[in-house]
């Protein structure tokens, strides 16, 4: 074989390892896909319901080239310029199934997931505030005025005795019993309230929930997807294929914009929250086909 045969093998070879390296990592948020990470992390909970995934073009943690070179720079008294810092794009995801999930995940079994977890909180907040709201109905239908008393009578004897034990007057054993003694007609009167006796409610989702964060540094902003379905068609110890596609909300991270007196970054209310105004409100797609450089499984 002459020298520009092996030249051009050499070169072939050297293209189809770029091919294949590239082909373990194709993650593509809205158009913007991923270098070559330095991070490809996945995780299962100990319960084995929850998965996370991390996935960022540069390790960014206390322990990454970064902060070595970060902490460098300090020890000779200077600090990184604006252009010295890395802005990578990252990417997190975490599943939570609410019960014991089959792993792994093929094809044949793919996943899907419509509830996310922003929808999830929402949810909540709206049933604790109804709780919320029974409750100050159920204390309007009540005369505690009496309570009210008692408690202002409560705390000044209690102050009391507190001075009665400082004084060594009293013991601490005697201390304590003495303010038993003077709180138990006021709980006796408390466990006859009807809403006492009710047993609270608190909320419950058995919904599978999603929820997706996408870090873009160099444009200082960062995307919360809050309504679609997440498609996992492959999970399992070395590889995970993955799409989303639905609406996300994309909000402003650097300092300068929100100090902005205008609000550049307040141009649209979500109608999530309220009063939260957001950059932008748009659809997204998201696809994530990797492989992992970190497997951890924690399932007990």
């Amino acid at each position: 074989m002459n020298k520009l045969s092996i030249k051009n093998t050499v070169f072939a070879l050297v293209i189809l390892f770029v091919k294949i390296g590239i082909a373990q990592q194709n993650v593509t948020y809205n158009g913007k896909t991923l270098k070559p990470a330095e991070v490809i992390e996945t995780q299962i909970g100990n319960t084995g319901e929850t998965f996370s995934f991390y996935i960022s073009e540069i390790d960014m943690s206390p322990y990454g080239d970064w902060a070595k070179r970060l902490d460098e720079l300090r020890r000779k008294g200077k600090e990184p310029s604006a252009d010295e810092r890395p802005r990578p794009l990252s990417l997190q995801l975490s599943v939570d199934f609410k019960r014991r999930f089959k792993f792994p995940i093929t094809p044949e079994d793919s996943v899907y997931i419509s509830f996310s977890h922003i929808k999830e909180g929402i949810e909540e907040n709206e049933f604790n505030e109804i709780e919320i709201s029974k409750m100050n109905k159920a204390m309007e239908n009540n005369d505690v005025s009496s309570l009210k008393t008692q408690k202002v009578d409560i705390e000044k004897e209690a102050q009391n005795i507190a001075k009665l034990m400082q004084e060594g007057k009293i013991s601490p054993e005697e201390a304590l019993k003495k303010i038993e003694a003077l709180t138990k007609p006021m709980m006796d009167e408390l466990d006859n309230i009807p809403m006492m006796n009710q047993e609270s409610s608190e909320y419950k989702n058995n919904r599978p929930t999603y929820s997706i964060l996408f870090g873009d540094s160099p444009s200082d902003t960062e995307s919360w997807p809050f309504e679609g379905t997440l498609h996992i068609e492959t999970f399992n110890a070395n590889r995970l294929v993955a799409y989303f596609k639905g609406r996300h909300y994309v909000e402003c991270t650097d300092v300068k914009r929100a100090n902005d007196l205008s609000k550049p970054c307040e141009k649209v209310e979500t109608g999530l929250y309220p009063e939260h105004k957001v950059l932008r409100i748009e659809a997204v797609y998201l696809k994530i086909d990797t492989k992992f450089k970190d497997f951890l499984d924690n399932r007990q």
